[in-house]
């Protein structure tokens, strides 16, 4: 299996640094001007710029739905309720409209969703959640696990998660 990400703070980093921390392959695919809201650009990653838009002028959405499009899952690590983020709901909706596979887990709650290519939708409220989400990537059988996130989770909480 592949992790990738955006490579930003939170959500998308500890999937990166989850990923260096276990021996598994992973990158970040960015836009132009990539840098991290929080922290340095890692070095030890491999990063491919896939949008030559800065960030702030489109960059973010052609890289969220560049991951979205060349991964077979997308997991959405949050710390509060996804309708009050941008990014992580736009990336749950981006994957709605492409029909990919996306979950989303506030690992404060454990709580969240899983919505399916079929667009048949779950919501997950049992209390072990982490086993719940390796069983569905364990069952699809997933080559490249996108993970995205909330910027201001906290990235050592992410990794546990994980």
């Amino acid at each position: 299996m592949k992790i990738i990400t955006g490579g930003q703070s939170g959500g998308d980093l500890s999937g990166n640094f989850f990923a260096k921390k276990n021996g598994i392959e992973t990158e970040i695919n960015a836009e132009r001007n990539y840098k991290p809201l929080y922290g340095n650009i890692p070095t030890d990653i491999k990063i491919n710029i896939v949008s030559e838009k800065e960030g702030n002028k489109g960059g973010w959405i052609e890289r969220r739905k560049y991951n979205i499009k060349n991964s077979d899952f997308t997991l959405i690590l949050l710390g509060k309720p996804i309708e009050f983020t941008r990014g992580s709901l736009g990336t749950y909706n981006d994957c709605i409209r492409l029909k990919k596979d996306v979950i989303y887990i506030n690992i404060l709650t454990c709580m969240g969703s899983y919505h399916n290519k079929d667009l048949q939708s779950s919501h997950i409220t049992i209390i072990n959640s982490i086993n719940k989400v390796r069983e569905i990537i364990k069952s699809k059988n997933i080559k490249v696990l996108n993970i995205a996130g909330e910027r201001n989770l906290d990235e050592s909480l992410g990794i546990e998660f994980l």
